[in-house]
């Protein structure tokens, strides 16, 4: 599983703290869901990485695409 992360996160002047370092920890626990589980972190996004760096979506798709081809024929 890769998770694509904003590291603008949305409405951070109307959101705690708290709340804010939460949502990163979740997104950090989810890529131990996999054994080829990654994080990669869209520095000009917010929430929508997919409308402001549809480029990066696109190679991390195509990379986990080949992680995975390459994980099942191992």
């Amino acid at each position: 599983m890769y998770v694509i992360s904003g590291a603008r996160p949305a409405l951070a002047w109307a959101t705690p703290g708290a709340q804010l370092r939460a949502r990163q920890a979740h997104q950090r626990e989810l890529v131990k869901l996999s054994p080829l589980g990654k994080q990669v972190v869209a520095e000009r996004s917010g929430h929508f990485p997919q409308f402001t760096e549809p480029e990066l979506v696109r190679r991390t798709i195509e990379a986990a695409a080949r992680d995975a081809a390459s994980f099942g024929a191992g």
